[in-house]
């Protein structure tokens, strides 16, 4: 079985990898929407860092919670390493926190007047390095 990965765009980026938003597409015009998160290029050649990303594909493959991002694959493409999981929509936290608004409990900023509760709590997700809230 094989599936490519389009990259449609970048989501963000940290010290250590990139994640884009992807579509993937399979057999018979299958395609579903993910996110690929691939190792910065300057650091595709060191072997120690290659092993800690390949860590990361095992252990995240391990986990299946409604709270946790699905975990589709891992691979190599032109010498980098990429992982491909679930795509979840969603507004990005980021924001809020870093213009110093506080989070409530669902992971809204506090203010907002959305109605939470179990359900909404539910929804959080992490998504690559960020969390999103759906």
């Amino acid at each position: 079985m094989e599936m490519r990965y389009q990259l449609i765009e970048a989501i963000g980026s940290g010290g250590m990898a990139e994640v884009f938003s992807a579509i993937a597409h399979g057999p018979s015009g299958f395609q579903r929407r993910c996110v690929v998160k691939r190792v910065l290029p300057q650091l595709a050649c060191s072997p120690a860092f290659v092993q800690m990303f390949v860590d990361e594909a095992r252990i995240s493959s391990l986990f299946c919670h409604p709270n946790i991002v699905q975990f589709y694959e891992s691979g190599e493409e032109q010498g980098v390493c990429f992982l491909a999981m679930e795509h979840v929509l969603g507004r990005d936290l980021d924001a809020p926190r870093a213009s110093g608004r506080r989070l409530n409990r669902a992971g809204q900023p506090s203010g907002d007047h959305r109605q939470t509760g179990p359900r909404s709590c539910a929804h959080v997700r992490m998504v690559g390095t960020r969390v999103r809230c759906a």
